[in-house]
């Protein structure tokens, strides 16, 4: 382990170890952080390696042949054996949202030498986790390279105070670009911005107009993720406000995101030849004594690290539950009733109970490990512009549909078309359990043109009852029945001819 406080070198030796390994991985937090790994190693600044890059939102494979790969977290592969692993931000084991992913890195990493970065905190529960796994642990720990002094004063709310190479941090991309057009407008500068969502390459051009002393991007504006590691000529930092909103509710900084982001003034190296004194304040006077107090308070030991429940324990809860219990249900049931180590605890963060929430309301009959792929999907749930996209990958609708003695009911469905017009129409009914998801991975080959196979224009039901389909209310709902809603589903896109396969129904006109 490397441990110490921010700006004391202890990445660095890390990466100096993956950087001379015949073959390694980094992971970090943040898909900024992996990419600047990423480019550091190919760009030879620790040392020249050709590196891949992957993170859930891009890969780049530099060298097919690359012994090296740098990642977010999540993305690691664990059936692959390393010489070196580092990964970063280890007292991220213990958050609510995410710390699960810095738990299978800990266990599971195939590796011979594994490298944990972080805060001192993190040693007392990475020592338990080690003594069952039989594990040697190392502790190398860092001093500061440079001081860190809390000014006297805050900035009083004026903006005019903000002198060259602050950054001001504040946690919302709203209140990130507001804080630019107020800052740039009282002081008649050009601000760079950094923040969590930004592309890499943005994220890239930004930070070395901010890091150029000469192009007169002097001020930065940034989010929490400058916190992370990311290398910035920051000389103060001034926090905005010392209350974020996070699981549904707004809260004071912690004494680790507190040190962690005000640690990141003045980066040794960074600034030639000087060593100058890192100095962080707040913008409003009020929040001073909060900055100045917890920056004197010792960060406490974590206590516990997060993991996921497996597919196969969740099925379990939910088979001693009635059926058609609540998937919310289901997730407090298992974290309330399983038995685990003291040093573990299991994650149900704010973002999986508004997946929940937000599936138990639309979302019926689904097998667990179906409903486990939606949970798992990268969609911001409460963000309608991704929810349009997921539409526009899956062009979804719904449609009343009458069912002789059973009325109308709400039928939801996936309706692909080919590029090819004459294609041949297709209907798919997924089995049970199942659900319409099944044909998302056939769906591009199924609609695209080829001479050499034919083309189908694709629809895929939901079954009533299940996915997003509505459930009659009346017994006797069969075959027939379904065959039925398929039928007149396939009517409105002008069908001929109905053609039963054993539990899929295909269509052809």
């Amino acid at each position: 382990m490397h441990v110490g406080p921010t700006n004391s070198g202890k990445t660095h030796h890390a990466l100096r170890a993956l950087a001379a390994a015949p073959t390694g991985i980094y992971a970090g937090p943040l898909r900024l952080l992996a990419h600047e790994i990423w480019e550091r190693l190919n760009l030879g600044q620790i040392y020249a390696r050709g590196c891949n890059l992957i993170t859930g939102e891009e890969v780049k494979i530099v060298d097919e042949n690359a012994r090296l790969y740098s990642c977010t977290v999540e993305m690691i592969k664990t059936n692959m054996l390393y010489d070196v692993a580092v990964v970063d931000e280890i007292q991220m084991i213990g958050d609510s949202e995410r710390g699960f992913a810095w738990t299978e890195a800990v266990l599971g990493l195939n590796a011979r030498e594994i490298h944990l970065c972080g805060e001192e905190t993190a040693v007392p529960l990475v020592e338990a986790m080690l003594r069952e796994t039989n594990d040697d642990l190392v502790v190398n720990r860092y001093e500061r390279l440079t001081p860190l002094e809390v000014e006297k004063q805050s900035l009083g709310g004026n903006l005019s105070k903000i002198r060259k190479g602050d950054c001001i941090v504040t946690f919302s991309r709203r209140s990130i670009f507001q804080m630019k057009r107020d800052v740039e407008k009282t002081m008649g500068v050009t601000c760079a911005t950094v923040y969590g969502r930004l592309p890499p390459e943005v994220r890239s051009e930004q930070a070395d107009l901010f890091n150029d002393a000469n192009n007169g991007f002097d001020i930065l504006i940034g989010s929490d993720a400058i916190g992370m590691g990311l290398n910035l000529k920051i000389r103060r930092i001034i926090i905005a406000q010392v209350r974020k909103y996070h699981d549904n509710h707004v809260q004071y900084l912690s004494i680790s995101s507190t040190k962690q982001i005000a640690g990141r003034a003045g980066r040794f190296g960074l600034h030639g030849k000087e060593s100058p004194v890192g100095l962080t304040t707040t913008l409003n006077e009020e929040d001073l004594p909060f900055l100045t107090r917890t920056m004197k308070l010792p960060i406490p030991s974590l206590k516990t690290a997060r993991i996921t429940p497996s597919n196969p324990s969740l099925v379990a809860t939910a088979s001693a539950l009635p059926p058609h219990s609540a998937m919310n249900t289901i997730f407090l049931a298992h974290a309330y009733t399983s038995k685990l180590a003291p040093t573990y605890r299991y994650i149900y963060s704010g973002a999986t109970r508004v997946c929940t929430n937000y599936l138990d309301a639309y979302i019926q009959g689904v097998s667990m490990t179906d409903f486990e792929v939606m949970l798992a999907a990268p969609i911001p749930w409460r963000d309608r512009e991704q929810e349009a996209i997921l539409n526009e990958e899956l062009p979804q609708f719904t449609r009343d549909i009458q069912v002789q003695g059973h009325g109308a009911l709400n039928i939801h469905y996936v309706h692909q078309k080919s590029p090819i017009v004459d294609a041949i129409p297709l209907l798919f009914m997924h089995g049970w359990p199942g659900s319409f998801i099944e044909v998302r991975k056939i769906l591009p080959l199924l609609t695209a043109s080829s001479p050499d196979y034919p083309s189908f224009h694709v629809v895929a039901l939901s079954l009533p009852g299940y996915g997003f389909s509505q459930a009659t209310k009346k017994q006797g709902f069969k075959t027939g029945q379904h065959a039925e809603v398929g039928k007149r589903i396939l009517r409105t896109a002008r069908e001929t001819k109905l053609y039963l396969g054993h539990t899929t129904i295909y269509v052809f006109w």
